[in-house]
């Protein structure tokens, strides 16, 4: 499994309308972790499926800007 960082995320997207956008361009989803402020976690089964996701949102607006998605960092590595 793999963990996504998604944000810019309008904040009347749901859990699941995030786990739709996603599903409906083939980038399967086992879980989403939402959070205040405009991003949220997505769990994907592999490193196919991370790549895929990253490509594709890159270029792909689904709610009229664009998605951040990137490979989620553990929270030690973050730099303040």
């Amino acid at each position: 499994m793999h963990r996504l960082f998604v944000g810019n995320i309008p904040n009347y997207v749901t859990p699941n309308a995030l786990k739709e956008v996603f599903n409906n361009v083939r980038v399967d989803v086992i879980n989403v972790k939402a959070r205040q402020g405009g991003y949220a976690f997505v769990d994907v089964p592999n490193q196919n499926a991370a790549d895929r996701a990253i490509e594709i949102f890159k270029t792909f607006d689904p709610f009229g800007g664009f998605l951040r998605v990137e490979p989620s960092m553990p929270r030690q590595l973050h730099i303040r």
